[in-house]
């Protein structure tokens, strides 16, 4: 087949989409309990050359994608640039890591604290 007997873009995946509502075989998720719907083998192709295929019936940030795969790119993991540049979508996850950290530094500190007031080796054998 050639390229030009697929339907287009975003059509594609909708198509899949209906297929697996109407074709799916029903699975309970081991781990999670969910039921998922899948089919086997299906295959999508686009021409590139007519675009990027972003595929989602949803509006989308384009700006924040594209700061996002440049942060990616860069190998970087602070999230300065991206809230320098707007783009928040990591923010809370950073946060989060970020009070994870200081609990746990804190819990060192402590113990680094307590561990010093022992004394030597020797005195908390005895």
């Amino acid at each position: 087949m050639k390229i030009n007997d697929y339907r287009e873009g975003e059509y594609q995946y909708l198509d899949l989409l209906q297929d697996i509502l109407e074709n799916g075989h029903e699975k309970k998720e081991f781990n999670s309990g969910i039921t998922l719907k899948s089919v086997f083998g299906r295959q999508t192709r686009y021409d590139l050359s007519k675009g990027f295929p972003l595929l989602t019936t949803k509006k989308v940030f384009l700006r924040g994608i594209i700061h996002e795969l440049l942060w990616f790119l860069q190998g970087n993991s602070n999230i300065k640039y991206l809230v320098d540049n707007n783009v928040h979508i990591w923010d809370e996850w950073a946060y989060k890591r970020f009070k994870e950290a200081q609990k746990s530094k804190v819990k060192s500190q402590k113990w680094a604290k307590e561990f010093r007031t022992i004394g030597t080796q020797d005195e908390f054998i005895e």
